[in-house]
């Protein structure tokens, strides 16, 4: 059961509490239990999304003329113009909702000549519609919080992926920035050029390193200690209405016993209060005993006293415990009232008022109880959203500028070495650091946005020049059709991780990459020679790839071979035909690869050192 249904579960349970009052005290006349039965049946129309289909104004109106019948026609409770009063207070018309509760009372002086009884109607009125107006502010803020979970979560990725940018752009981006106005004509400055370079190698690893290590930034800000305002909804309604029934309770108690009965009350008020964040065995006894052992010297005039217990049991147990434990505090009631000689209709009254004094205990702290859980698992999912994002960007910065951020360095450093024998390829291999810079703009845009597509054949071609400039050969075989997006930005990221690791992991002279397409599948293999024999296991970036890969369905193997070679093999399937729209990948020849009468590609591109 959702939050939202147990709130409007609750509301209703109140609710119908407070019209089985009246209800019993109408019966066995039909007409006026009707009329209370309308009256409820009404205020749930205007209290439950869904139900109402008549204007405001309108339902108001029939409410108002249902109320007034049962008092004024068929003499029923004044209380049962309470529900109008919480009705003109949820539509904002407290000026009028002033007006019924003083209509109610001046309609109990009429009837009745002892002003102990006009309070306690009057009382009673104003009470019910108090209830009923918190407690429907209170299920309107448990919506309010469960719908807007998801939001926050979306908002706070926003500002996450706000707060990366800015980090990744005041110190990378410079960076990066500083590479792209590389002049290709002075290659004596590619010494400046390779420094910027190595530094903002390092600080990407450094950032992926940082995000991985600390997902949740430090704010400083320490929680507020301020209670919530639902919290503090809850607590003054809460307030207000163990007063009242306090109040209620005291006019039934002799003159001369009322000092010692409302510091019982008090002490009862008091503490419910400070239970409210918790409920302790030790506060319950006193409880009880205050509930029951007063029964002694106040005699009947005490039996409201036990409701104050049905709330606390309520909230202290679970429900195979306390419904069983409220219904032997009723019974109780019921059967001192008998003992007592009340007539029957007093003990039903005693019997049904503990039962509503316990549900709209209950009702006002669970509800606001509720809000409370809710505002914090909406902040825990919040930073759940945020941990991923910070994950994220620390897997894009390792898979995806890390390779671009090594590339360009690696080209930086062949053009310096190419500068004093061979100046023409020198100024083309800055050339293409310029446009390697372009490329790792991009990527660190999509690092703080993470919406970045990229197409496996222009990737396997970078790789191959990458590789070629490194001194390394290159058989590029590529085979394999159109891709979804998701599957050419995943193989993609694979290779690239792989040719990073070619770089940095093995002494290779030669490299294989090649793809292929088998029914519903495709495999990216690429496969080195040079391969470091001790070689440890398998870094961060092999173990992003393989969780990337699980999520779509894939799998990722990489190992040694016979003759000091090393194989990483990708597959993935390609199960997204929708996905296909748009994506150029596989759709036409790669540069250096002579396509077959067919379109694959057949004869391998042999890059040179």
């Amino acid at each position: 059961m959702t939050e939202t249904a147990i709130a409007r579960g609750l509301l209703v349970a109140v609710l119908a509490g407070f019209a089985g009052v009246h209800v019993l005290l109408a019966l066995p006349e039909p007409v006026p239990a009707l009329l209370v039965g309308a009256v409820l049946g009404l205020q749930l129309v205007q209290v439950l999304p869904g139900l109402s289909r008549v204007p405001l104004p309108g339902l108001l109106a029939v409410q108002a003329a249902a109320g007034y019948l049962a008092v004024l026609g068929y003499g029923s409770s004044v209380g049962v113009l309470g529900f109008l009063t919480g009705s003109l207070l949820i539509a904002g018309a407290w000026p009028l909702s002033v007006l019924v509760v003083a209509g109610a009372a001046v309609i109990e002086a009429v009837r009745s000549t002892h002003p102990g009884t006009t309070a306690d109607a009057t009382i009673s009125t104003l009470l019910t519609g108090l209830v009923i107006h918190g407690l429907a502010r209170l299920v309107d803020r448990v919506d309010e919080v469960g719908s807007a979970r998801l939001a926050l979560a979306g908002t706070a990725v926003t500002e996450e992926r706000l707060r990366i940018a800015t980090e990744l752009s005041e110190g990378i981006g410079r960076g990066i920035a500083a590479i792209k106005r590389i002049d290709p004509d002075r290659p004596e400055l590619i010494g400046g050029v390779l420094e910027v370079a190595r530094r903002a190698l390092a600080d990407t690893r450094s950032a992926a390193t940082g995000y991985r290590a600390s997902p949740l930034p430090a704010t400083g800000e320490e929680p507020s200690p301020r209670l919530p305002g639902e919290y503090a909804l809850s607590v003054t309604l809460l307030t207000a209405v163990l007063v009242g029934f306090s109040v209620k309770a005291l006019l039934h108690v002799p003159w001369d016993l009322v000092l010692p009965a409302a510091g019982c009350l008090a002490v009862i008020v008091l503490m419910q209060l400070h239970a409210v964040r918790g409920r302790h065995p030790w506060a319950l006894g006193a409880m009880a005993l205050l509930a029951y052992l007063p029964l002694v010297p106040f005699g009947p005039a005490w039996l409201g006293a036990p409701g104050f217990l049905a709330g606390p049991v309520l909230l202290a147990f679970p429900a195979w415990a306390s419904w069983p434990l409220m219904g032997v505090i009723m019974t109780s009631v019921a059967a001192i009232g008998a003992a007592s000689g009340l007539s029957a209709a007093a003990t039903v009254n005693f019997t049904v008022s503990a039962l509503v004094t316990g549900l709209v205990i209950y009702g006002l702290v669970r509800l606001a109880q509720l809000v409370r859980e809710l505002r914090e698992a909406r902040e825990r999912l919040a930073r759940a959203a945020v941990v991923r994002e910070r994950l994220r960007a620390a897997r894009d910065l390792h898979d995806l500028l890390g390779h671009s951020m090594a590339a360009i360095l690696l080209t930086c450093e062949l053009a310096r070495r190419l500068a004093g024998t061979d100046p023409t390829r020198a100024r083309a291999e800055l050339v293409r650091v310029a446009e390697m810079a372009e490329r790792a703009e991009a990527d660190l845009r999509s690092v703080a946005s993470d919406r970045r597509e990229l197409s496996l054949s222009e990737e396997a071609e970078s790789a191959r020049s990458v590789l070629a400039a490194a001194g390394i050969a290159v058989d590029l075989t590529l085979a394999h059709g159109p891709l979804p997006p998701r599957v050419s930005t995943l193989l993609s990221t694979v290779l690239r991780e792989a040719v990073t690791n070619v770089l940095r992991h093995s002494a290779a002279t030669h490299c294989a990459i090649e793809t292929r397409s088998e029914e519903a599948l495709v495999r990216l293999g690429v496969t080195n020679d040079g391969a470091h024999p001790a070689r440890g296991a398998p870094g961060s970036g092999h173990v992003n790839l393989v969780a990337r890969l699980a999520d779509l369905g894939g799998r990722l193997t990489a190992g040694a071979e016979a003759g000091g070679r090393y194989r990483l093999l990708a597959e993935c399937p390609v199960s997204d035909p929708a996905g296909l729209g748009g994506d150029p990948d596989g759709v036409g020849p790669v540069a250096g690869v002579e396509l077959g009468h067919d379109g694959r590609d057949v004869v391998p591109h042999r890059a040179g050192r």
